[in-house]
């Protein structure tokens, strides 16, 4: 008997612990209200938003800790908004995400029990019926567990959407991994983690990833690793979602249809007022910057107005609006992301990609120089289109691009000569060197590299064992020679019976004062041009003129292995560049030109500093070749040789 006595007596003290889990009410003797839009849709007919509506009040369980409210005969499937209010007033309210109103959905009962812990301010809510057991309560049929339908391998794990949204929900910083507002939940029914987010910018781009743990380490994103993207629609609701088996993550937009007497996931008082009901008053002094207030009518809660000068950068302020408050750089070891593809099967450039243009610095700004021109406003190119088959004949267009092609006339100039048509006829009785150039109404100016016609290229000289007669010859290839190397060669190369000579690509190369890959410009840099000028590693386009010229007298002809289909490789460019693995920087890139035509070519890769000529991310631009980030395919990483898409897209 004393051992049972003695059991029996653990017993009670386990439940005792259980029954009083709490010591005191810390509100005790305060109304604590659940107020919202959705009390006058509920069984209690209560009136909205009103913070003395005692048909809103919660009550203390000491078995839980925290404050609830069951609230019966809601519209099911619907969607509400509510806030914590004490003693009939607004002053010292909680809600959601920085004091943001808390949203739930009545689910298919109707029935919700709203949640207020006290201790740690959080408001949660749980869906709730008449079988359900309250804690602190019992009933006679409690409902039994569900089975789950499927294997969930994170069941232990915190999931979270980590991403660039965070900030606009209240976190501190975007690509936290640690916030409240980024919880995935696990759907049992449909296998997966889904994250429900409303209140974004409508029509805005965002990026994010799936986390674990308040870690990113064994972080999941899409492509081989990036960021993924999605663009929410006109109520700025998306639903995140993250496939645990197949690790996929998705998203997909919240239709919401303001006016069908439903406040749908993603209406809200202040975008649907009709279907969500009037939005709490906001009251200055609160400690809560709500979305009626702004830092002119109530400093006290929103913190003073934004100055130029003040030390912090805000929110309507840039590098370019503010030098002094706003670094021109991305915090941390972090680089631009933004034309990684958004889709799977996207392969075009990501939208606003055009507005990154004009990267070139202007004139008297840092990192100009003379050879840049107007690239800031004014690029383009000559078009040389040979009009029968001798190619006697040739119509020259000059195809330009100006940054505000609206409002500006523009004259083309062909040998000094002015006129408004872009395009002029020539034919083999012009034997000179065209020069061509363009003027804009603003003042801007572009001048294009020479033009030779092919009919003013030199005669092949006839010679024993040419081809024309059906003598098949040798081609020399002399990689890496300097043009005028080559010139002197001519003349032994036809003598040996070589009928050609071939030649490294001549465009406008990459060039680079620090070592790669343990050399300084590695053959391969001449494959990577920045431009389509004729100025190579291997000599100007006068030095290419005389060679080709002086080979042709010899009759050997001159062949060039051309790159056409690409530029440089990412992150060869003039931009400052890291590596968000440890930080490591490196500088900029030049050309093989002369420095008098040097273009200036940019990159997105591995940039963390802001265009200061568009306030923007850096992109894709050669503004020699009048070419620009519209051109290009957006990034995805080259994750499997054998994926046709990505290599017949990338």
């Amino acid at each position: 008997m004393l051992l049972l006595g003695t059991l029996f007596i653990v017993v009670l003290s386990s439940l005792n612990s259980i029954v009083y889990a709490c010591n005191r009410d810390p509100h005790e003797g305060v109304l604590v209200v659940a107020a919202g839009n959705f009390l006058s849709a509920s069984s209690d007919q209560g009136v909205n938003w009103s913070p003395a509506e005692r048909k809103g009040q919660m009550t203390f369980n000491s078995a839980t800790c925290r404050y609830e409210k069951i609230t019966r005969g809601l519209p099911t499937n619907t969607n509400f908004e509510w806030k914590v209010a004490f003693n009939g007033n607004w002053g010292g309210n909680i809600g959601c995400n920085n004091g943001a109103n808390c949203f739930f959905n009545s689910g298919s009962s109707g029935v919700v029990l709203l949640i207020y812990d006290p201790f740690d301010g959080k408001l949660t809510t749980s869906p709730f019926n008449d079988q359900t057991t309250v804690p602190g309560g019992s009933t006679s049929t409690p409902t039994p567990t569900p089975t789950p339908t499927c294997s969930n391998p994170y069941q232990n794990r915190i999931v979270r959407a980590s991403g660039d949204y965070q900030t606009e929900l209240g976190s501190t910083a975007p690509w936290l991994a640690t916030e409240e507002n980024s919880l995935m939940r696990f759907d049992a029914t449909s296998c997966l983690y889904i994250l429900t987010l409303t209140g974004l910018t409508p029509s805005k781009a965002y990026q994010w990833k799936v986390t674990f743990d308040n870690s990113w380490a064994n972080s999941i994103g899409c492509g081989n690793g990036g960021n993924c993207q999605f663009s929410t629609n006109t109520a700025g609701a998306m639903e995140l979602v993250f496939n645990p088996i197949s690790k996929q993550l998705s998203n997909r937009p919240l239709t919401t249809v303001c006016g069908n007497e439903k406040c749908e996931l993603g209406e809200t008082c202040r975008t649907c007022l009709a279907d969500c009901g009037q939005c709490p008053p906001a009251v200055c002094g609160d400690g809560k910057c709500e979305d009626a207030e702004t830092c002119e009518s109530c400093s006290g809660d929103c913190g003073k107005c934004p100055v130029c000068g003040d030390g912090t950068c805000q929110s309507n302020e840039n590098h370019q609006t503010c030098s002094q408050d706003c670094p021109n750089e991305l915090p941390g070891c972090g680089v631009f992301r933004e034309d990684s593809c958004e889709g799977g099967s996207q392969s075009h450039a990501n939208p606003g990609a055009e507005a990154k243009r004009w990267q070139t610095p202007k004139h008297g700004t840092k990192g100009y120089q003379p050879s840049y021109q107007d690239y800031h406003t004014l690029v383009g190119y000559a078009d040389i289109i040979y009009t029968a088959t001798d190619r006697r004949t040739a119509d020259v267009c000059l195809e330009t691009k100006h940054r505000y092609a609206d409002t500006v006339k523009l004259t083309y100039f062909f040998d000094g000569v002015a006129q408004e048509n872009k395009c002029k006829r020539y034919t083999s009785s012009y034997t000179g060197i065209l020069q061509t150039a363009v003027t804009g109404s603003d003042g801007s100016a572009l001048e294009l590299p020479e033009i030779d016609f092919i009919w003013n290229a030199r005669s092949i000289a006839s010679r024993s064992g040419d081809y024309r007669n059906g003598q098949k010859g040798a081609v020399a290839e002399m990689f890496g020679w300097p043009h005028n190397d080559i010139k002197q060669e001519c003349e032994f190369l036809s003598k040996a019976g070589y009928l050609g000579v071939k030649l490294f690509p001549v465009h406008e190369q990459l060039l680079s004062t620090q070592p790669f890959e343990d050399s300084i410009n590695p053959w391969y840099f001449m494959y990577q041009p920045v431009s389509y000028k004729l100025d190579g590693r291997m000599g100007t386009r006068e030095e290419l003129r005389d060679l080709i010229n002086t080979c042709r007298g010899y009759g050997v002809r001159v062949y060039i292995d051309a790159v056409l289909n690409h530029f440089t490789g990412a992150g060869n460019d003039m931009n400052e560049h890291r590596n968000p693995n440890g930080c490591v920087k490196w500088g900029n890139k030049t050309s093989s030109a002369p420095p008098e035509r040097q273009s200036p070519f940019y990159t997105h890769a591995y940039t963390y500093q802001y265009n200061p000529n568009t306030g923007k991310a850096p992109s894709n631009e050669f503004p020699g070749a009048a070419i620009g980030p519209e051109d290009f395919h957006c990034d995805r990483v080259l994750g499997s040789w054998s994926d046709l898409f990505i290599l017949n897209n990338d």
